[in-house]
């Protein structure tokens, strides 16, 4: 078979004919090779499938040749003959696996007679010739009787003759009747002739047409870009037009799904095919749910565009069109697991983001043709999943957490002030998103990294540092966070004070209109920045904060210090800017030479501001006292005593 190769250059969509799999090689004859049409081969009236009649709609279990009356029929295998209809429209000649149909000889040039023979069983008399020239004996045909075959006697010249009980292969079984076809077929329907026999392979069949559509209870519309989302519980309308021209050799047709991430596979959606037969259905069969296909009742081409209902559409045409559509439901909002729609893009079989939908058809013979389009699932808004901030330890940690109908989150799980040293920010939107933001207040825009695929990349990083050499604030700082999804939706607008959202209507689409809810913006996070270390009052009245390098002799009988953490909330007028409060987190002494503990630390289980009667017995010596807020900035002293009793206070300075 020949097939093209056909290439849309456009960005993120792909449609080409393609031949794939083991192709079959059909060997048998065409029954109507003498009366060729289309190069050798005779046309096709009738595919093998659904097809809209009269009463209804039933599947069409062979093939319907063009051979018209006076053009003779012939076989395309060699069989013994084992059945023998009546005469009529539904005449046939059955040899072996074959059946022959509408049989019957009509018309002015040919007659046909029958006689009964046995119980129950027929013989055929084929005759050519015309009333005037005479009638001429051509051929006689018999079913096998048991005990014997029959001698039939031509009653209008008195000839004997043996009846026929096989025929081979290209013989000559009958003459067309006034129905002018030939119906063909196999083991009784269940596979397609065009398997086996040879016929025209039309090099631009079939020709696809998919659609995307939508729909609710009133209409049915085509989605206007690449972006599929589902109304509500009314899912996502996939339709395929196959148009199979002159070859009519269509046998199946599926619908394939995969994400456009990495080597991902396709996953089939569903499929339908007419073969093998099931058992009392005949009909296309939906081998992916195990269900059947819906036959519509109607070729109308309105009716079908109209129509939302899932399953095969054969549409009526001219003798020489064959034209079937296929429609199918995608719920592009069904859960991963659990029945009900899923609320959040997470919890969805297909989550929001970019996927290729592929449309297969195959032939008789298994040659394939296919269309490929990029599309993008876009059933949910974006929110910040998860915001964490680290450095030697975690020092931010806030995520939402889904109980199946609400998002909740009560603030922060972890929320320590920040201090001198490096950070990096961690961030998971709910979804694939682009072009994301993250900034400061008093600091500017950080630059956002990610180590996810182009595409699929929902978890972002970055980096910042707290000091004096950095220009961020101290005090209560506003991290705000931006991005927009896939389809442009940008992410929930979220303050730092919310404690839920309501997925139902703030992050999924208006099941009427389609229009995505909940209000675009950013999301707020509050942070407390502390770059300044505390604060140690000397007896001598010098204040220190910070590490200092020189040695401070100290000689009074009685060593008080006070430390205190809250010495610099000082706005300058301007909003918003204090100093943080982190706490005192820890006092600790150690020897100025090893740096080793003289008393074991003393760690606050809970930061304060302030600390109260904390009486230290040193020896002469040299020491280093240090003192850490929670925010882990230091004060560091070296300190020269002899024999003194060193008590560190939290007496207001």
């Amino acid at each position: 078979m020949i097939h093209l190769r056909k290439t849309l250059c456009t960005i993120f969509l792909l449609a080409w004919a393609h031949e794939a799999g083991a192709v079959l090689l059909p060997t048998l004859p065409d029954p109507g090779w003498e009366n060729g049409m289309i190069g050798a081969y005779t046309p096709i009236n009738y595919d093998y499938g659904p097809r809209v009649v009269s009463s209804g709609s039933n599947p069409h279990v062979g093939i319907d040749y063009d051979i018209r009356t006076g053009q003779k029929a012939y076989a395309v295998d060699s069989g013994g003959i084992t059945r023998i209809s009546a005469v009529g429209d539904d005449a046939l000649i059955q040899t072996g696996k074959w059946r022959y149909m509408h049989t019957q000889i009509a018309g002015p040039y040919v007659q046909s007679y029958e006689f009964p023979v046995g119980s129950g069983n027929n013989v055929f008399v084929f005759r050519a010739g015309n009333a005037t020239s005479g009638y001429v004996l051509d051929k006689v045909l018999g079913a096998p009787l048991q005990g014997g075959y029959p001698v039939f006697t031509d009653p209008l010249t008195g000839v004997d003759a043996v009846v026929e009980t096989s025929v081979a292969q290209s013989e000559w079984v009958f003459m067309a009747n006034g129905l002018n076809h030939l119906h063909l077929d196999i083991n009784n329907g269940e596979e397609n002739p065009l398997k086996y026999v040879k016929h025209y392979d039309d090099p631009l069949s079939p020709v696809l047409y998919p659609k995307y559509r939508y729909f609710d209870v009133t209409s049915i519309t085509d989605f206007p870009n690449d972006i599929l989302y589902n109304h509500g519980a009314n899912p996502v309308l996939l339709q395929l037009g196959a148009d199979v021209r002159t070859d009519k050799d269509l046998n199946s047709v599926e619908m394939l799904v995969k994400p456009d991430a990495g080597a991902g596979v396709y996953i089939s959606l569903d499929k339908w095919t007419y073969e093998p037969m099931l058992p009392g259905w005949q009909g296309y069969v939906n081998t992916v749910s195990g269900e059947r296909s819906t036959i519509w009742l109607s070729g109308d081409m309105d009716s079908i565009k109209n129509s939302s209902f899932e399953g095969v559409y054969p549409l009526e045409g001219m003798a020489n069109e064959s034209f079937d559509f296929f429609k199918l439901h995608w719920n592009t909002r069904e859960k991963a697991s659990g029945a009900g729609l899923a609320l959040l893009s997470s919890e969805a079989k297909w989550p929001d983001g970019n996927y290729f939908v592929k449309m297969v058809a195959k032939d008789a013979t298994e040659h394939e043709l296919y269309n490929e389009v990029g599309k993008q699932i876009d059933n949910f808004r974006p929110f910040l999943k998860m915001a964490g901030i680290e450095s030697t330890e975690a020092k931010y940690y806030k995520e939402w957490s889904f109980d199946g109908t609400t998002l909740s989150c009560d603030g922060p799980a972890l929320n320590k002030p920040m201090g001198d040293g490096d950070y990096t920010i961690n961030l998971e939107f709910s979804e694939p998103v682009v072009g994301p933001t993250l900034s400061i207040d008093t600091l500017g825009s950080l630059t956002l990294t990610s180590n996810d695929p182009a595409g699929n990349q929902k978890n972002f990083s970055a980096n910042f540092s707290v000091g004096n050499n950095f220009p961020i604030q101290e005090g209560l700082r506003t991290m705000t966070v931006s991005a927009k999804d896939l389809a442009g939706n940008f992410l929930l607008l979220l303050a730092a004070e919310t404690t839920t959202i309501n997925p139902s209507s703030e992050l999924t689409r208006d099941p009427a209109s389609g229009v995505m809810q909940g209000t675009a913006g950013s999301e707020e996070v509050t942070l407390t920045i502390d770059k300044t270390p505390p604060v140690v009052k000397l007896p001598d009245g010098s204040v220190i904060s910070g590490v200092q390098t020189r040695m401070i002799t100290l000689s009074d009988k009685q060593l008080v210090i006070n430390i205190n953490d809250d010495p610099r909330k000082i706005c300058a007028g301007v909003s918003g800017l204090c100093g943080a409060v982190s706490g005192i987190k820890s006092v600790r002494v150690a020897d100025y030479s090893t740096n080793n503990d003289v008393l074991a630390p003393y760690v606050l289980p809970v930061p304060v501001v302030k600390l109260r009667n904390y009486p230290l017995a040193l020896a002469a010596g040299t020491y280093v006292l240090e003192v850490r807020d929670a925010a882990g900035n230091l004060t560091s002293i070296p300190l020269r005593i002899s024999g003194f009793s060193l008590e560190v206070s939290t007496a207001d300075s």
